[in-house]
């Protein structure tokens, strides 16, 4: 994952300094420590706006995350269970965020015509494999049950990165999760099916 600390708001404010003294560097990002559609997610470029993102989060959840932006594509994999116990993942789908947002805020998710999703992402086969296995591990690792979607950087170098792991994800039939499984031939009702069903046979 990103270089990162969470920070407790009922901390005293001297946590501020030992984000900087732990070497992240900014533009910051700051997170909720619960939450989706990137609600209270701040991009922070030096230390008042820092402070502001910081209270806001906190209006959400008591646990702040405070993570050094990562630049590089943006890929997410779907990960589902079956009934009996196998593991599957669906092709990758890459983001392209609206240029006009900050980052892939939800103006870019859900108000935005210039945001694009591609699926299957274009991935060399070895990378792919890797991102695949990546994202299974993540899943068993977090003893993570039924569906899962696990959301990488990809910089121009170095290594993939975990950004963070969506343990139920926008389920409409135009969110990722349902289209990435459509591309790999699965329908929205055979994905609600194969939930429902691998749900019974954990009891």
């Amino acid at each position: 994952m990103a270089p990162s600390r969470v920070r407790s708001t009922t901390s005293p404010p001297t946590d501020l300094e030992r984000i900087k003294d732990a070497g992240l560097d900014f533009p910051l990002f700051v997170k909720p420590g619960n939450g989706g559609s990137s609600y209270g997610v701040t991009r922070a470029t030096d230390l008042p706006p820092l402070t502001a993102a910081i209270a806001d989060a906190a209006m959400l959840d008591p646990n702040v995350l405070v993570e050094r932006e990562i630049v590089g594509r943006e890929l997410d994999l779907d990960v589902l269970e079956f009934p009996d116990g196998r593991i599957e993942v669906a092709p990758a789908l890459e983001i392209h965020p609206d240029p006009a947002q900050p980052f892939f805020n939800a103006t870019a998710k859900y108000d935005s015509s210039a945001t694009r999703f591609v699926i299957p992402a274009p991935l060399e086969p070895e990378l792919a494999e890797r991102l695949r296995r990546t994202a299974v591990d993540a899943f068993e690792a977090l003893g993570c049950a039924g569906l899962a979607r696990v959301d990488f950087f990809l910089p121009a170098e170095g290594e993939p990165v975990v950004n963070e792991i969506n343990t139920f994800p926008g389920f409409t039939p135009a969110s990722q999760f349902p289209r990435m499984w459509a591309a790999a031939g699965l329908s929205y009702v055979e994905v609600v099916d194969t939930l429902i069903r691998t749900a019974v046979a954990r009891g």
